[in-house]
């Protein structure tokens, strides 16, 4: 305020609101009166002081007796809680088996320009008759501006029973504390691993040692299973999940566990399908099933079995045709003969998947074989063009396992001609009566497969008709080229 004029005057400042001793106004003038000299200027000071949120108003006046000058005026403000809150409002810790300690983090989070202590109310970390204790640390602190610190949260539960607790922040200048819902459970564990093998008996698994699964010999594509079953004799609920220590992809394909994971209701159990499929001859070494109930003891089986192929012995896995003509009405067909013996001392069932086509055929049926027994297969080839063929022939073994059987052919043309292009067209030239000229032509097979072929001629001139007396061809018999 600055006073123009030559001589010093008085100012006072008065408030107007009527007095409430239980809410006491939260304005408060620094300089309630004084005195300004003639030319100079002074500062007016309010302090704002609000204990509730809202927007408060205050109604003071402004007077100069010398001058009899009087103003109103109005001081309005306006109160909010400091922007500081929690990262999240509640934990759970779920189940905790007794004796084990849970952990978790929250940040307080200062949104303000100015630092905000903080302290938690020690009794808010005790349950009910103080009998479980929630451990928080830091107890107090600042939180800086604009910035958060963490509070660790732990838990050992020591009594079978839920928990809940409600920590309150105390923040400075916060009308109410922040509060912090943290639950937990505690229980004991109480499980059984019973393993039931292919005749049906059971067998209690133990958790102090590893045991073993025989699975024996197991044919190739064959399942052998193992029931495991998972007992809850407890009072809560549990998660169970299993896992195999191998990790070649190859023996995981051959082993699985059904279901992996889930849960066991309390005073129930879970049955569990452990199944090994080998898709080929193989042996299990160092595989270990392993069974990790939460919060509960652990179970490792070692698993022992091999796969055995069916003993079905193939007088050949793969024929090749070679180069053969285009099948025509006719030709002889191109056939192989395929013998398949039981060298196993059970009976194999033995069927052919294949479908006949036109340029390939397998004559069988299906067949059981007894030890010892044989069977002839059939195999023809008739190529319908030029080109190369390939064909896989399946036999499905016990209608588990299939064998494989390749068979390659090539289909071409005949092509024989002669050699020289110019003994296309032969000329004897002008003979006298009873000469005799001779004339020999070169012939090539130039197709890629051996033929046999006769040399015939056919005169169309009656004089020449009269063979072998004028014209004569030799060799007449067969050729092999």
């Amino acid at each position: 305020m600055f006073n123009p004029t030559n001589s010093p005057y008085t100012l006072m400042w008065t408030c107007e609101d009527e007095v409430d001793p239980k809410d006491p106004s939260p304005f408060h003038c620094l300089t309630p009166q004084g005195e300004i000299m003639s030319g100079k200027k002074t500062e007016i000071g309010f302090r704002f002081i609000p204990t509730k949120l809202g927007i408060h108003e205050s109604f003071w006046r402004f007077t100069i007796p010398e001058h009899n000058i009087s103003v109103p005026f109005l001081l309005v403000g306006d109160t909010h809680e400091p922007a500081v809150s929690t990262d999240r409002s509640h934990i759970n810790f779920k189940s905790l088996l007794l004796g084990n300690t849970a952990e978790e983090s929250v940040y307080l989070i200062n949104n303000e320009t100015k630092p905000f202590d903080f302290e938690i109310s020690e009794n808010s970390c005790h349950s009910e008759a103080f009998s479980s204790h929630l451990l928080v640390t830091p107890m107090k602190g600042s939180i800086p501006p604009h910035g958060k610190i963490p509070l660790n949260v732990s838990f050992k539960p020591h009594e079978e029973k839920e928990v809940n607790f409600n920590v309150a922040i105390n923040i400075r200048r916060k009308t109410k504390p922040i509060f912090l819902n943290v639950k937990a459970e505690g229980y004991s564990m109480n499980a059984m691993l019973v393993c039931e093998d292919s005749r049906g008996q059971k067998v209690e698994l133990t958790r102090r040692g590893v045991n073993e699964i025989v699975f024996g010999e197991v044919e190739v594509n064959e399942k052998a299973v193992r029931s495991l079953f998972i007992v809850n004799t407890g009072k809560f609920n549990f998660d169970f999940e299993w896992s195999f220590n191998e990790s070649s992809p190859r023996l995981l394909k051959m082993l699985s566990i059904s279901p992996e994971d889930g849960a066991v209701p309390h005073n129930d159990r879970k049955r569990c399908v452990l199944a090994f499929k080998p898709p080929n001859k193989v042996t299990l070494k160092g595989v270990e099933l392993n069974l990790k109930i939460s919060n509960g003891p652990s179970y490792t089986m070692k698993l022992q079995g091999q796969g055995v192929a069916p003993g079905l012995h193939f007088s050949f896995n793969k024929h090749d045709f070679g180069p053969c003509f285009i099948h025509r009405a006719g030709m002889p067909p191109h056939q192989a003969l395929l013998t398949l013996s039981n060298t196993d001392s059970k009976d194999i069932s033995v069927d052919c998947m294949y479908t006949n086509t036109a340029y390939l055929e397998v004559s069988f049926d299906a067949v059981v074989l007894k030890p010892g027994d044989s069977k002839d297969v059939n195999i023809t080839f008739y190529p319908r063009e030029a080109q190369s063929y390939k064909e896989v022939i399946v036999f499905e073994v016990n209608g588990l396992s299939k064998s494989q059987l390749e068979v390659f052919g090539e289909g071409t043309e005949m092509k024989v001609e002669v050699e020289n292009p110019k003994d296309k067209m032969l000329k004897f030239g002008a003979l006298r009566v009873g000469q005799t000229v001779k004339r020999t032509i070169p012939i090539i097979n130039r197709s890629p497969a051996p033929l046999s072929f006769n040399v015939a001629i056919t005169p169309l001139s009656p004089f020449l008709q009269q063979l072998p007396a004028v014209l004569k061809l030799a060799p007449s018999e067969q050729i092999d080229l």
